[in-house]
């Protein structure tokens, strides 16, 4: 009677089944009234869109190398990443933890129905961590010429985190996954994703230190990208030297552990770590 009804069939029209189905799971609680929200639907929609771009964009650079995801006997499994983490790059370490440990976490939150939180976990693994972090990291090693171990470990890492990715999104978004499977199963895996089983994290994968520090680094970047604001400097323009002043142990750690990352997010020559005081901080 007050004409505030949204049809379902109208959102599917609009945006497509999987993307109603989960804005529906991770909206709310299953124990909540769903508020309905265009605005939601449509980050929702992004996010989907983000994933799909993820998903094509290593593509083009793996046929042109003919790439093959390591197998045993025809079938994919991840004895590669566990035979070669230790020589892989941090960036590659990090995000091949932060897909297991966002299993760990969906596992747990759907083990108690709360389907909003295990949900909410993989979409945001989708935009932060993979889309606006790894990718924008690998993407370099993508462009390498010849044969090359770098690009080799960039190219089995991403194929980890997208099958591991869609096997945990699967039950969510069921069409979308399958599409994506089937044109990155290998020839003896099972015919469809739904048959595979699921998989909810593998601790030998976690690195809970290098997550912290990776979240440390996101920081500075941040901060970066502010002073650069600050001092009317865009991105573009290098710099000779970026000074991180801190009394933290673990600030110190992560920025000497990851400084080539800082070097290249912040755009310059040096970044440098003053514990304590710095005399030019008036």
């Amino acid at each position: 009677s007050l004409g505030n009804v949204v049809n379902p069939s109208d959102v599917v029209e609009k945006v497509g089944v999987d993307v109603l189905r989960l804005y529906t799971l991770s909206s709310s609680a299953p124990w909540d009234d769903l508020k309905f929200n265009w605005e939601g639907v449509g980050t929702i929609n992004r996010t989907i869109n983000i994933l799909w771009n993820v998903y094509r964009f290593p593509i083009p650079y793996m046929v042109l190398d003919k790439f093959e995801p390591a197998t045993r006997d025809g079938v994919w499994d991840d004895s590669f990443v566990h035979a070669n983490l230790a020589r892989m790059p941090d960036e590659d370490r990090f995000i091949i933890s932060r897909i297991n440990s966002v299993a760990a976490t969906a596992d747990a939150a759907m083990k108690e129905c709360q389907l909003h939180r295990a949900t909410r976990e993989i979409v945001n693994f989708i935009l932060e961590d993979l889309s606006r972090w790894y990718v924008q990291l690998v993407r370099p090693r993508m462009w390498l010429e010849g044969e090359s171990e770098q690009k080799v470990f960039a190219y089995e890492t991403i194929y980890y985190v997208m099958r591991r990715l869609t096997g945990l999104l699967a039950p969510f978004c069921p069409h979308l996954t399958e599409v994506i499977y089937r044109n990155l199963r290998c020839d003896k895996d099972p015919a469809s994703i739904h048959l595979l089983d699921w998989n909810a994290g593998d601790t030998m994968l976690m690195d809970a230190t290098l997550e912290g520090a990776v979240a440390i680094v996101r920081s500075f970047d941040e901060a970066s990208q502010n002073a650069r604001q600050t001092g009317k400097r865009k991105l573009r323009w290098p710099v000779a030297e970026v000074t991180v002043v801190t009394g933290s142990d673990a600030v110190k750690n992560a920025i000497t552990r990851l400084n080539a990352v800082c070097r290249d997010r912040a755009n310059a020559r040096k970044v440098s770590v003053v514990m304590g005081r710095w005399e030019r901080i008036g």
